[in-house]
């Protein structure tokens, strides 16, 4: 769960990240375009 999904995660993360892990949230109010982390990558632009 987080602000940065959906997301994927990068493929240099660390291992138990799960590099290339698909990542989206349920919980609406956690969506933002502020959100971000620094294993993920955005699969949509925040418009």
């Amino acid at each position: 769960m987080g602000a940065d999904q959906p997301a994927e995660v990068v493929d240099d993360a660390p291992s138990h990240l799960n590099p290339r892990a698909c990542l989206y949230t349920r919980t609406q109010p956690m969506l933002s375009c502020d959100g971000s982390h620094r294993h993920t990558r955005r699969l949509c632009p925040c418009a």
